[in-house]
């Protein structure tokens, strides 16, 4: 999968780093030194690495540095003279790297910036005159004044200060002679025909206006904005929709039959999605389809919800070069028949890609919001992992009108699945639902009965008070703290002002202290006075803080915390 922008950013940074690395390192080693043979060879990866996904790297060079794609890549670094600095003063705008530059050209170009740094006003060469020279393959480059290093003509067209040098088999007076005569000619254009002049051209016959201008910009926007795989798709189902003879419409769909695949291995997500939706449209509206067209044409439209097709649109997505958009996705997904659709839940968790796993569950969520039946056929899958993720969505999305199918799932026999559902249940309570819970509350295991209570607890459901109640009261029960006292606040929670007197009698005792419990018990007892919240438990609190056991004191002092905040 391509990763996201800010990674490309990250390694564009990274590589550029590296080379003005590579330059600032030049006046120390020497070209064969082993510290400057190690820092090439990491420019050289960074560039090998960057053309797994990039195609070039375009570069703009302004004042405050490298900017690619309006990042900023390097800042410009006047006190150590960097790559960014030496570009910018040399006057040169932009500047890209095509893929093969690493293979030496990008030593040629770090030696040619670091020799320009040496020269002086009185050397006739510069950087744009030493980049020229270099004659580079993958290097691309722009001066200020509209200079560039693409070469379409002849050895004329190098730069000026290398057509003075006069040739070494001219010597004495006529040596000077000749100097003379050609500077005077580059001086005024004349003599050098790579120089083109403009103003010797009558352009304004030539010209458009503005009109013309942006409804050429326009229609080019245009053209290249059209989505060419679903162009091809149209005119198939028009010529099967307009045709009918039975060989060319069983050409036909033998065409977009072949096509699908392919769709899927490039990624193609946008053109799968309209194959899939024009083939189940062309059912109805194209006349006169005989019985084998029929069948062949439903066979298409459920291919990609085959198990083996799910698990190869899932690898599509984990893999594809280009990502494709949230819509897109939901576009394919929503073409999936129930059945499918459910396969596709387990792909959330298992995807390599964390950008994939978002994507496929952002999609997944939007198609199961806009059409819920679709999560039912997951419910009853074979699958837990299936069930699960349906079960994640549900309480995610705040789905409701479910309660048939969840009700079922309170006696699976996977834990997960059934502790998945306790949330799944709370997201959207119903009374169906809360009955769900109570039934829980005597699940085997303690994780899920807490889960369950709590969750009673927070609705206050009355429907729970007889199972809790007896929970409270068991003193044979085998419960750990931790459930003993989510029963016991969930107990106060639910009864109110009625669990009172039992609580009372569990802390104090009655006549002779007969029915007071342990130490434990006596402090969910005190925890659940204080979530009954009235005068007269307050009352029995207060009294409480003065118990000779520290734990009900401190449980005492925690519930009236509570009432106050």
């Amino acid at each position: 999968m391509r990763p996201t922008k800010s990674n490309d950013v990250s390694r564009v940074r990274a590589v550029l780093t590296l080379l003005d690395a590579g330059l600032r390192t030049m006046p120390v080693y020497s070209a064969g030194q082993s510290m400057h043979e190690q820092g090439m060879e990491k420019v050289r990866l960074g560039f090998a690495g960057l053309w797994e996904r990039l195609s070039g790297l375009p570069l703009t060079v302004t004042e405050y540095g490298l900017q690619w794609e309006a990042d900023d890549v390097l800042p410009v670094d006047e006190e150590h003279a960097g790559l960014a600095w030496a570009l910018c003063e040399a006057g040169i705008r932009f500047l890209a790297f095509s893929p093969g530059v690493e293979e030496g050209e990008v030593g040629t170009f770090l030696a040619a910036i670091h020799r320009a740094r040496s020269l002086t006003h009185e050397d006739l060469d510069d950087l744009q005159t030493l980049l020229w020279t270099a004659d580079f393959q993958y290097i691309r480059w722009k001066s200020s004044q509209g200079e560039s290093a693409i070469r379409q003509a002849t050895p004329a067209a190098r730069p000026a200060a290398e057509a003075v040098r006069p040739t070494p088999s001219v010597t004495g007076p006529k040596a000077e002679e000749v100097r003379r005569r050609v500077e005077e000619e580059v001086d005024t254009g004349a003599g050098i025909p790579s120089i083109v002049d403009l103003e010797s051209y009558e352009s304004t016959l030539y010209f458009l206006d503005t009109t013309e201008i942006r409804y050429l910009k326009e229609e080019v926007e245009r053209e290249y904005a059209q989505d060419l795989g679903r162009n091809v798709l149209s005119l198939l189902f028009d010529a099967f929709e307009l045709q009918m003879d039975p060989e060319v419409r069983s050409e036909i769909i033998s065409i977009l039959t072949d096509l699908l695949p392919q769709l899927l291995i490039s990624g193609d997500f946008r053109s799968v999605a309209y194959l899939l939706s024009e083939a189940r449209l062309i059912l109805k509206r194209a006349p006169e389809i005989d019985s084998d067209h029929l069948t062949q044409l439903n066979q298409l439209t459920g291919a990609l919800s085959a198990p083996g097709a799910v698990t190869q649109l899932m690898h599509a997505l984990d893999q594809a070069g280009v990502e494709p958009s949230e819509e897109e996705l939901e576009e394919v997904l929503r073409e999936l028949r129930p059945e499918g659709f459910a396969n596709t839940l387990k792909w959330i968790r298992r995807l390599a890609e964390p950008d994939a796993r978002d994507l496929l569950a952002r999609a997944v969520g939007r198609v199961v919001e806009a059409r819920p039946g679709m999560i039912m056929t997951a419910l009853d899958s074979e699958e837990d992992v299936v069930i699960i993720e349906a079960l994640r969505i549900i309480e995610e999305r705040g789905l409701s009108g479910l309660n048939e199918q969840l009700e079922g799932l309170a006696d699976h026999d996977e834990v997960r699945i059934r502790s998945a559902l306790v949330p799944a249940l709370l997201r959207v309570p119903t009374a169906p639902g809360l009955r769900v819970l109570v039934s829980l509350l005597r699940d085997s295991d303690a994780d899920i009965r807490i889960a369950a209570v709590q969750g009673l607890s927070a609705h206050a459901y009355l429907g729970a008070l007889e199972v809790i109640e007896a929970v409270v009261l068991d003193r044979e029960g085998a419960l750990d703290l931790t459930e003993q006292r989510a029963f016991f606040e969930a107990y106060g929670s639910i009864a109110g002002e009625s669990a009172v007197p039992t609580l009372k009698t569990l802390i104090f005792g009655g006549g002779l202290g007969r029915g007071r419990g342990d130490s434990d018990t006596r402090a969910c007892a005190t925890l659940a006075l204080g979530r009954v919240g009235t005068r007269s438990a307050r009352l029995i609190l207060q009294k409480v803080t003065e118990d000779r056991d520290v734990v009900v004191r401190t449980a005492a002092a925690r519930a009236l915390r509570q009432e106050v905040a």
